[in-house]
């Protein structure tokens, strides 16, 4: 078993769909979305 838990395992219908209307309108993909939003989120160093 992996150390880590994939994170898209504990988002719900509604998150999912808010990332994929996210990545129709930016043509990112869901895991790049993923993590901008960790970055943005936890990485004061990278602000």
């Amino acid at each position: 078993m992996s150390k880590y838990q994939w994170p898209a395992s504990a988002l719900d219908p509604y998150e999912m769909q808010l990332l994929y209307r996210e990545k129709q309108r930016s043509g990112k993909s869901i895991t790049l979305l993923i993590r901008e939003a960790v970055l943005k989120a936890y990485d004061s160093h990278k602000q």
